[in-house]
């Protein structure tokens, strides 16, 4: 069985698909199974995958589009590995021993491993939200997530397979923050804080930019709420974030 199972969304951009598949392929002492699902409306990636001829890769086209989210859940039907990561196109892991890190953390007993997050806007490196310590706290209390993403993207999270759940197709904004709070709850957790993965921002097509936030904020709290309509914490966390969202929202507008 391989080792790993990291599926990687792509959508009209093969320079940072490029990046992340090569990433993968890199990666030494694991073996990896890369699934590359392509919403794309052009054979660029697909002309790419099948140029490099790696046997462990497996591109499937959407045709039609699936749309982003469909395209996350699209990617976990081929997991067959014993853990998985998530990883969009624009991302990538930071050096070549990253997974094998990874898998070193398995052996002590974990369910979910969680790594650190650089972005990128352009060529400067954007400086981190939360410290070392915040992050270690949100992470081991997933509640909290739904108040704010202290996690960054789905790449930084590597699941044991058999735990790994489906992306609630019906969310926008908070769509990886419920993703990670399932993956996490009642697990045993681990945060590294000197393992990186690297996210690239303000790329054309990138999803957040075609968001309006506070919108689907609304909209993604009214269904977690009825999705946790007995959990009095996670409302109270989805009414702050609102709030908080909003004020950003007004004071970026000024």
């Amino acid at each position: 069985m391989n080792d790993f199972t990291i599926i990687i969304p792509t959508y009209n951009n093969l320079e940072l698909a490029e990046k992340a598949i090569q990433s993968v392929i890199s990666q030494k002492d694991v073996i990896c199974k890369i699934v590359v699902t392509d919403d794309s409306t052009d054979n660029k990636i697909d002309n790419y995958c099948k140029e490099i001829n790696n046997e462990n890769l497996f591109y499937y086209h959407n045709v039609p589009s699936l749309g982003a989210v469909k395209n996350w859940n699209a990617g976990l039907e081929y997991v067959d590995s014993t853990y998985t990561i998530v990883m969009h196109h624009d991302e990538c892991m930071k050096d070549t021993f990253y997974l094998k890190q990874i898998k070193e953390k398995f052996y002590l007993g974990y369910d979910v491993i969680v790594s650190n997050i650089e972005v990128y806007i352009g060529q400067k490196r954007r400086m981190p939200h939360f410290t070392k310590f915040m992050k270690m706290f949100f992470i081991h209390h997933p509640i909290m997530l739904f108040l704010s993403n202290a996690i960054g993207p789905c790449a930084c999270l590597t699941i044991k397979s058999e735990f790994a759940c489906k992306f609630n197709e019906n969310l926008h904004w908070l769509v990886d923050v419920d993703w990670y709070y399932n993956n996490c709850i009642g697990k045993k957790i681990k945060y590294c804080h000197s393992l990186y993965m690297t996210s690239t921002h303000g790329n054309t097509g990138q999803i957040t930019n075609s968001l309006n936030i506070p919108n689907v904020l609304t909209k993604d709290a009214k269904i977690l709420t009825y999705t946790y309509n007995d959990n009095l914490w996670i409302k109270l966390m989805l009414a702050t974030n609102k709030i908080i969202q909003w004020f950003k929202f007004k004071f970026k507008a000024t």
